[in-house]
């Protein structure tokens, strides 16, 4: 019988919670600051969350209004 080898330390996926440890902060701190890393969502990536909460069965009234916004946040940024 063979055995796997285990990994001696688990790697974590979760960047916010990393960084919330390296950097001694919280929840909200962290946050913005690997937001301001990312920079802006473009088009794409908005449309992809439009999407997941479609599928997720998100209100429509959300849906549309979220897609209001963002149009609104592109122009602002053109």
């Amino acid at each position: 019988m063979e055995t796997t080898a285990r990994p001696t330390r688990m790697v974590s996926n979760d960047p916010i919670k990393d960084y919330m440890r390296r950097h001694a902060c919280g929840f909200p701190e962290a946050l913005e600051a690997l937001a301001a890393q990312l920079g802006p969502p473009t088009a794409h990536d908005i449309r992809r969350a439009l999407q997941t909460l479609g599928r997720a069965g998100a209100p429509v009234e959300l849906l549309e209004a979220l897609e209001a916004w963002s149009d609104g946040q592109m122009q602002q940024a053109a």
